[in-house]
């Protein structure tokens, strides 16, 4: 087996960081849908009161994961 050049190592290992950035992409858009999509005003008051938190947890998180930061 010859070994590739290194550009090659390099192009494919770029190709490998965009297919990867593309998924968590749209697993963070995919979360933020159903953030905007959420009627709390259906849920029970304790579960309502809740959701807020949440919703700022879970874009603090999409947040970091977009920006490569631990959260």
């Amino acid at each position: 087996m010859t070994k590739q050049p290194e550009s090659h190592t390099a192009l494919y290992d770029a190709c490998q960081e965009i297919l990867r950035l593309e998924k968590v992409n749209a697993e963070l858009l995919e979360a933020l849908k159903c953030i905007v999509d959420v009627n709390p005003r259906l849920w029970d008051a304790d579960v309502r009161d809740q959701f807020e938190p949440w919703a700022k947890n879970r874009a603090r998180a999409a947040i970091a994961k977009a920006t490569g930061e631990q959260a």
